[in-house]
């Protein structure tokens, strides 16, 4: 009778495990662009904000297999159903360079793009390439006024 629990006990835990690998994906409608320019549509996995900005996980179909995308190796992608953009930026942070997939806003005389590497930052880029991080940090109160 023992062994009869821990054998339907292991194949829970191999169930429960393959279900939880399993909905670790969320592939959605989308597309890349190459760095020659070209567009491949496919479906990506749309994550938090954070994994967003750090690489692409792609599939042209859902029975292909994923392929990662780094920053440097496509000029960026988009989600096309949750109208998200990204493009690969290199980024100033604390004196350190990063190459990061930024999430395009709004397109205008300042370029705008938000960014969540645990900190969030909007990015303000000028026509010249120029950026400037903003970020929300808490708030704190600096005198009685």
């Amino acid at each position: 009778m023992n062994n009869y629990f821990m054998s339907i006990k292991t194949i829970f835990i191999f169930l429960l495990i393959s279900l939880l690998g399993n909905s670790q994906n969320n592939y959605v409608p989308g597309y890349i662009i190459t760095n020659k320019n070209d567009t491949i549509n496919g479906l990506i996995d749309f994550r938090t904000n954070h994994i967003n900005n750090s690489f692409c996980k792609f599939k042209t179909s859902g029975q292909d297999s994923a392929k990662i995308y780094l920053p440097y190796e496509i000029m960026g992608y988009r989600l096309v159903n949750e109208t998200k953009y990204y493009v690969s930026k290199t980024v100033n942070i604390d004196k350190v360079e990063h190459k990061l997939f930024l999430e395009y806003l709004v397109k205008g005389i300042l370029n705008l793009y938000y960014l969540d590497n645990g900190s969030p930052y909007y990015i303000f880029e000028g026509k010249d390439g120029s950026m400037v991080l903003i970020t929300k940090k808490k708030d704190e109160v600096v005198g009685k006024d």
